[in-house]
């Protein structure tokens, strides 16, 4: 299996990375643990023997697996953890968004492409293109619009 590399070689028409790439690639590399979902902290207000009170908090996680929503009961010291790893995990997505926007980007404006197609008017479809049952001194004028099966289908 071959590993690709962020340097640039020598015949890399890209050129080394913009130091803000070296930022988000610095970025990703101090990340630590990560984790999809949200996390949230729910008071419960309930009434016991005709009193109300609050009970809790009760900790959540939520997340979808498999097109499936779970949700799993936390402690306060996972609750913690986890939202530390779920906003690890928006800034990591965050940033490799960035990443992929501004390779997209070197690689359009710096690679060679195809060149461009001139696109026909309509006008000039028409003297390439007549129809079944037209003449090409049938074919209307520059510029007309008109539906080229309505000569057939008249009679």
């Amino acid at each position: 299996m071959t590993r690709t590399s962020l340097h640039a070689t020598a015949g890399d028409s890209l050129g080394a990375p913009p130091p803000a790439y070296r930022t988000w690639v610095a970025t990703l590399a101090a990340t630590s643990w990560i984790c999809q979902g949200s996390v949230v902290s729910r008071t419960l207000r309930r009434q016991v023997a005709g009193v109300w009170c609050d009970k809790g908090p009760y900790y959540f996680w939520t997340c979808k697996i498999a097109g499936k929503t779970v949700c799993h009961a936390l402690s306060r010291t996972q609750y913690d953890h986890l939202k530390r790893a779920i906003a690890a995990n928006r800034l990591m997505m965050k940033t490799v968004a960035k990443m992929q926007t501004a390779s997209l980007s070197a690689i359009l404006n710096n690679i060679p492409g195809v060149s461009k197609r001139k696109y026909m008017e309509i006008g000039e479809l028409h003297s390439i293109y007549v129809p079944f049952g037209f003449s090409r001194s049938s074919r209307p004028s520059r510029g007309h619009n008109y539906n080229c099966w309505e000569g057939i289908f008249a009679h």
